[in-house]
Formats: structure tokens, C-alpha cells, sequence
């Protein structure tokens, strides 16, 4: 609504700076003796000034790369011009009593006021001027003329003032686009949220292609004193001996830190967090210790962190805004930039402050709520829930939802439609058990949750931008290796 207010009245100014020229440039063709008052020469600059001041306030609304700064100095200027100049007309026309009367004193002053006269000269002691009419009557139309110049800018001058304000509040409102949070952006640009990615539910699978790199689910069990999984459940029933400590110790989320250095300009990685508590059982293993402790969530903040430098990831405090609520945020400015966003990391479904300050994870919560800005909405079965999914990315926030489940799709007899249907649905995120179709070959059946071969991640369907192409996304580099 701003923008277009602003747009109406940069529409209004352009018009009254062509209004104010023209009549300038009239009245100055009608000097015929001498140079054109300075006043009438005022009035041509200010109006030229004025139509290209209203150019570039035009221009600014539509393109990111002119800072917000420029026009609102240009209007500025342009408005003190438009008074300045309204000002010297009016009081270079306050000798005349009236423009329209044929009383001999306003008779007289239209036929001795230089802005009317045309101009005058001395010759051998004797004013003549010769641009005066014949008929003293078209002074009139002179004289209407100049006030209908400083009419027109002071409307500019009000108008001006407007503009500046509104121009003020409309930045305000979308966050001074040219300000960076973080290295992050907001602009008419291409969102991080405007894609869509297929993520692995078991990361671990061998088969795993490149493909669905950009998106992972991991398992977090609590130990804060260390030892309680030390002897998993599978080794100790199968009489097995266990890995060498070596073994254990070398890294996990730190080759996937190295690969992102690598890569920088990867699309951001998306990182499903599950919280392992006693609820949900190891099926007989060492039962999870609850993630109820605000130090547990504090230890894992630390943990990411030492990890990831601040340059590297995502956070809530890096996508609020202007003091707001996350889901305010989130709702009125969007998510940044996507190619600020690159060789990054986010990740997702943690728990916390109830607007996430200081915490790296973004949790799984509801509409409205202070928090939200991720939604898991795993059981799109029908009509109703794909339109949820879909309204709720259309709402501005991330969706994570399940193109399959496991043997419960590749057992019946329609496999596809549930995958088809939330590649539609526009949820960011669609995890699957089966990002490949030999995961699904050893029970004869042909299926895979994936998009086009050698596609990584893919405009998203519902939010994705006419000018986004699949094939850009993602740089090859990424992909071959």
C-alpha cells in the first residue's frame, strides 16, 4: 500500500515538474529584449530538476541496486527548490494587484513588471519595451501564467514533502533493503525460501546420491557426562567386538563443514533435527535422557557454534527484524536473499526462548506463535492437508513434509502420488526414505522421491519466481562433487 502511495504521488510530481517547465519555458520565449528574469529561469531549472528527481524516485521503487538514500536527498532538494522558486515568483508578481482587472493600477503594474513586460531597454535616455503587446490586454494571459507556475510548485513543494515522508515509512516498513543483517539481504531477488529440496530421512544409506545433499535428518541423543551409548545395543547381541576408538572419534558434522568450505556457493544446508527422548525408545537400548534442560540446549548451541562460525549459518536472531517477532518477521519482510544465503547452514526443529534469541536452531511451532517460522507437517494425506501445506508456504514460513514412508509406499499399490503431491504443495523441505530407486529395487519396485537427474534443488512451485531457472540453482561444482 506504501509503494503504491508513493508511486501515485512521484506520478503527481513528475506531472506538476513538466506543468512547471512548460510554463517557464513560456514565459521565458517571451523576452524579447535582454536575458529572461532570473525568477522565470528558476522556474525552468526547477521544473527539469523536478521530472528528473521524480525519474529516479520511480526508478528507485523498482530496483534495488539505487540506496533509498539518493532519491530521499534528491526529493529533499528538489522540494526546497520548488519553494524557493514558488516564493520569488510570488513576490516578484506582488506588485500587481491583480492578473485579471482592468483598473488602471493593475493596468499600469502588468504593463512594468519584468516578468511580464518581455523585457526593456535604454536608448538615448528613454525606456522602451519592445516585447510589450500591443493590446496591454494579453498581459493578462501573461500574468496568469506566472501564477499558475508558482501554484504548480508550491503543489510540488506539498507534494514533496509528502513524498519524503512516505518514502521515510516506506523503507522503514521494508527494512531499508540496501541494510545487511549478518551478510544477509532482503530484495525483489530470488529468497531462500523460494526453493524447494529433497532431504534424506536415514542420511547414512550408501546410496544416498548428491541429489539430496541439501537437506539431512539426524538422531540427537543427550549424554552430557559421556558413555551412556558406548555399547550399542546391536554390537552386544551380536556378540560383535566394537569399532576401534579411532574409529569413533573421527568427524561427522565437521566433513560436512569442510565440503561447505569448499563449495561456497552451495544452496543453504537444511539440517532436520529429532530429539531423542524416553517417549520416543531406542527399542531396547540405553534409554534417552530428556532434552528438558536448558544447559543440554545451551551445550548444543556451543557445539554447532564451534563448528560453524556465525558467517556460516542462519539463526533467528540474523532473520528478525526491526525488534519484531520471529513470525512477524518472517510474515512481513520474507526470508534474505538466496545468493546471500549460500554456503550456509540452517538448521531446524530445536526448542528454547520463546523468540529464539541466541539460538541456532529454528523450532517446529504454529502460526502466530512468537517463535515460528518452521512448520514439520509430515502427513499430507489429503485435499485438506496439502492446501494447509501450501498455505502455509505461502505464508512465508518453511514446511517440511514426507514424500513417502517407509515400506508403507513401496507395499501398495500407488506408489507416486504422495510424492507428487508434495513436490506440488511447495513445502521447501520433502524428506523421503528413498532418494534413490536402488533402495527400492531389492523389493522389485520402481521408486525414488527425486526430481530431474543431476537436480539438487528446484524453484520452488508455489513461491518460486517467474525469472528462476532449476538448472542456475545449484552450481555444477556442487554436484560432481
Amino acid at each position: 500500500m506504501l509503494k503504491l502511495a508513493v508511486l501515485g504521488i512521484r506520478g503527481f510530481l513528475l506531472l506538476f515538474g513538466a506543468v512547471v517547465l512548460g510554463l517557464s519555458v513560456t514565459l521565458a520565449k517571451q523576452q524579447v529584449e535582454g536575458a529572461p528574469p532570473a525568477e522565470t529561469s528558476f522556474g525552468s531549472f526547477c521544473g527539469a530538476f523536478g521530472i528528473l528527481v521524480s525519474l529516479i524516485g520511480i526508478a528507485a521503487l523498482f530496483i534495488d541496486k539505487i540506496p533509498s538514500i539518493v532519491p530521499m536527498g534528491a526529493d529533499g532538494l528538489a522540494t526546497a527548490l520548488y519553494l524557493a522558486g514558488a516564493i520569488a515568483l510570488t513576490v516578484a508578481l506582488k506588485s500587481v494587484p491583480s492578473c485579471t482587472s482592468d483598473d488602471s493600477e493593475s493596468n499600469y503594474q502588468r504593463a512594468i513588471n519584468k516578468l511580464l513586460t518581455g523585457g526593456c531597454g535604454t536608448l538615448a535616455d528613454k525606456t522602451y519595451c519592445p516585447g510589450l503587446p500591443d493590446d496591454l490586454s494579453e498581459l493578462k494571459g501573461r500574468c496568469q501564467r506566472v501564477q499558475a507556475d508558482y501554484v504548480f510548485e508550491y503543489l510540488a513543494f506539498v507534494f514533496g514533502v509528502a513524498v519524503v515522508a512516505l518514502t521515510f515509512f516506506y523503507n522503514k516498513s521494508k527494512g531499508s533493503r540496501s541494510a545487511a543483517y549478518n551478510g544477509l539481504k532482503w530484495s525483489r531477488a530470488i529468497r531462500m525460501n523460494q526453493i524447494q529440496v529433497i532431504g534424506t530421512h536415514n542420511p547414512y544409506h550408501r546410496e544416498s546420491p548428491l541429489e539430496a545433499r541439501e537437506a539431512f535428518e539426524l538422531d540427537l541423543f543427550a549424554d552430557p557426562e559421556g558413555g551412556k551409548y558406548a555399547t550399542s545395543l546391536v554390537i552386544r547381541n551380536s556378540g560383535t567386538e566394537l569399532p576401534l576408538q579411532d574409529a569413533m572419534n573421527k568427524p561427522g558434522v565437521k566433513v560436512l563443514h569442510k565440503w561447505s568450505h569448499e563449495h561456497p556457493n552451495h544452496v543453504p544446508i537444511l539440517f532436520m533435527l529429532e530429539f531423542k527422548t524416553p517417549e520416543t525408545g531406542t527399542g531396547g537400548g540405553a534409554p534417552p535422557i530428556p532434552w528438558n534442560d536448558s544447559e543440554l540446549l545451551d551445550d548444543l548451541d556451543a557445539e554447532i557454534r564451534s563448528v560453524f562460525s556465525p558467517s556460516q549459518l542462519i539463526t533467528a536472531d540474523d532473520v528478525r527484524r526491526d525488534n519484531g517477532t520471529l513470525d512477524q518477521s518472517t510474515s512481513k519482510y520474507e526470508w534474505p536473499d538466496l545468493d546471500l544465503a549460500r554456503g550456509r547452514v540452517l538448521f531446524f526443529n530445536g526448542a528454547g526462548r520463546p523468540n529464539l534469541e541466541g539460538r541456532v536452531i529454528f523450532t517446529n511451532s504454529k502460526p502466530g506463535y512468537d517463535d515460528c517460522a518452521f512448520q514439520k507437517l509430515n502427513d499430507p494425506r489429503n485435499g485438506t492437508d496439502l492446501e494447509n501445506i501450501w498455505r502455509q508456504v505461502r505464508a512465508g514460513y518453511w514446511v517440511r513434509t514426507r514424500a513417502d514412508k517407509l515400506l508403507t509406499t513401496i507395499l501398495r499399490n500407488d506408489t507416486t502420488s504422495m510424492r507428487d503431491s508434495v513436490f506440488a504443495s511447495g513445502a521447501q523441505i520433502v524428506s523421503t526414505e528413498f532418494p534413490t530407486y536402488r533402495l527400492t529395487s531389492r523389493w522389485h519396485v520402481d521408486y525414488a522421491a527425486r526430481f530431474d537427474v543431476g537436480i539438487a534443488v528446484r524453484c520452488n512451485p508455489i513461491i518460486g519466481k517467474d525469472d528462476c531457472v532449476n538448472t542456475l540453482l545449484e552450481p555444477e561444482d556442487c554436484l560432481r562433487n
